[in-house]
């Protein structure tokens, strides 16, 4: 991962190491764990399960709009802008002072 996130801290990198829990719900069971934050998913079905099962603020990355309506209060979601990467600033700035 080093390769791809160089500027994550290698201890902060999580890995399930087995299939015994489905990847949706191990994503919950760690974020729990970790004591929650802000948790970047692009899966429509782990982004559920993580807003489900945990109190993290979700940033959705993804045109989906399904989440949107469903009441959650602690999503993010970050579109693609006309097919090209978002700016991200606007979001980088308010991460700063969450």
């Amino acid at each position: 991962m080093k390769i791809y996130e160089p500027w994550v801290p290698q201890k902060d990198i999580h890995f399930q190491e087995n299939g015994e829990m489905p990847g949706n719900y191990f994503k919950a069971f760690m974020v729990n764990k970790l004591a929650g934050g802000i948790y970047f998913e692009d899966s429509l079905d782990h982004a559920q399960t993580v807003l489900d099962y945990t109190d993290a603020v979700v940033v959705y990355l993804s045109d989906k709009r399904v989440l949107d309506y469903m009441g959650y209060k602690n999503l993010i979601r970050i579109a693609s802008d006309a097919g090209k990467m978002p700016n991200l600033l606007s979001f980088a700035n308010w991460v700063k002072d969450f």
